[in-house]
């Protein structure tokens, strides 16, 4: 005979405030401290273990969430309702994802973002051979072969998807997903420009901003 099914709890997505910093520092380890991608969000962490990973990267998140959660910036929480050991109801994070605004304290140039988010993460720095022209130099020559119109980026108002995760046990159930459409709603009533263009011959994947299912991705060339 088959078992019934068991009710899950109510997911509720509402703005995160300053108040939830510890317990979303502490969401953001569980979420990433078993995960491949771990050394791309967080390289101070590698090679540490995970019995250490909450004492030493608690307050380094604490300070970046305290740095994320300012207006007028979009940060929003997914919580459930859990009974504690004390038989007390208590709203658990279980996922989040933060939005930067384009009239936030973090602006970035397309130079610092290509740093921050691009060669950073994936490559140490290395020293440049004679005769080779510099990184920068480099990149901003070849940006338009690279990003299309990459002037689009200079002077331009954009929302930046900063950070988004969900808790190892809520994970394949939509709430990132829900997380995204929700932010893009937000977003929404807010003059901005749409960043991104097609790079040049090149079959790429990016949210489709302007359909109600905004936070699924559309094949594009």
């Amino acid at each position: 005979m088959a078992q019934p099914k068991t009710k899950r709890p109510t997911v509720h997505i509402t703005p995160a405030t300053r108040c939830d910093i510890p317990a979303l520092a502490r969401a953001y380890l569980r979420a990433f401290a078993n995960s491949p991608l771990l050394p791309i969000f967080s390289p101070q962490y590698v090679d540490i273990s995970s019995g250490e990973l909450f004492r030493i990267g608690l307050p380094i998140e604490i300070n970046r969430f305290e740095q994320e959660i300012v207006g007028p910036n979009i940060s929003m929480k997914a919580t459930v309702s859990k009974i504690n050991e004390r038989g007390e109801t208590v709203e658990v994070i279980i996922g989040y994802a933060s939005w930067i605004s384009p009239d936030g304290p973090r602006k970035q140039t397309l130079w610092e973002w290509f740093l921050s988010n691009i060669f950073y993460p994936f490559f140490k720095p290395i020293p440049i051979p004679e005769g080779v022209p510099p990184l920068k130099e480099m990149f901003e020559a070849q940006k338009e072969q690279v990003f299309g119109k990459g002037a689009i980026w200079e002077g331009k108002r954009f929302w930046h998807l900063r950070l988004l995760f969900v808790d190892p046990d809520w994970q394949g159930f939509g709430i990132s997903s829900a997380l995204l459409q929700w932010g893009f709603y937000k977003a929404r009533g807010i003059q901005w420009d749409y960043p991104f263009t097609e790079p040049k011959d090149f079959k790429s994947y990016r949210p489709s901003l302007e359909k109600s299912a905004g936070y699924m991705q559309k094949s594009q060339g």
